[in-house]
């Protein structure tokens, strides 16, 4: 009877985690793993850094000053929540986001979205005419993440995502290689196609004035001028910040 009672308890347990109770529960899996404290190069080429957890006001750009306001939306300490119609936060315009063919770059963030269901693009950062980092109008819930940069889309691997999860994405661009990561896990790689470079003007996290909304929550956005080590692509994959 009490290896019954273990047994039932153990299922109630683990059914009872959910949301944001299996993103904790596998967050801490993944930072035991990654370490307790941010590689020591983390923040070189660090361009920017959004926490995303105010409640108002000005979303504060931790380490450049690029601070951004919100169009709509709804600010928590837990992200930022944009719907799939109108809510997306703007980032001002300046030369750090530029971006060459032979350069390196990266973009980091945590993504929960709320509905797989539509065949949309779904803005993670960037802007529809300049570069983007972002999910492809697939067919839901199966979705590409993908790098738009001078008219040409590079697409990662086709995976199914669920509702209502928070997941870790990294672009890094290698060069001439993007390479693509959720949770971690390496989801396509592929060489851009030829341009020489762009300097896109206001950008865009959750959405853009080009109708390519999210759909949930949003935080933990991250830019380098440099393709991320493995240490460090783990670090942030387990929820850690440069700052830790």
């Amino acid at each position: 009877m009490k290896k019954l009672f273990i047994l039932l308890l153990a299922i109630f347990l683990t059914i009872s985690l959910s949301g944001q109770d299996l993103f904790t529960s596998i967050i801490s899996s993944q930072r035991t793993a990654s370490g307790s404290s941010a590689p020591a190069t983390i923040q070189t080429s660090l361009i920017s850094w959004y926490d995303i957890h105010e409640e108002s006001g000005t979303i504060v750009d931790t380490e450049s000053a690029h601070n951004s306001t919100a169009t709509n939306g709804t600010y928590s300490t837990d992200g930022f929540a944009c719907d799939a119609v109108d809510e997306f936060i703007t980032l001002p315009d300046h030369a750090d986001w530029a971006v060459t063919r032979a350069g390196d770059f990266t973009v980091s963030a945590f993504i929960y979205l709320t509905d797989v269901s539509t065949a949309a693009a779904k803005n993670i950062m960037g802007t529809y005419n300049g570069w983007a980092f972002y999910l492809g109008d697939d067919t839901p819930p199966d979705y590409q993440m993908r790098w738009y940069i001078g008219g040409v889309a590079t697409e990662g691997t086709t995976v199914t995502w669920t509702a209502s999860t928070w997941y870790s994405v990294i672009m890094v661009k290698d060069a001439e290689v993007i390479t693509f990561y959720r949770n971690n896990i390496a989801a396509g790689s592929a060489n851009e196609d030829a341009y020489t470079s762009i300097n896109p003007s206001t950008m865009f996290i959750g959405g853009d004035t080009g109708n390519e909304f999210l759909g949930g929550r949003i935080k933990k956005v991250g830019v380098w001028g440099k393709a991320i080590s493995s240490a460090e692509r783990s670090w942030l994959a387990s929820g850690g910040t440069p700052y830790e």
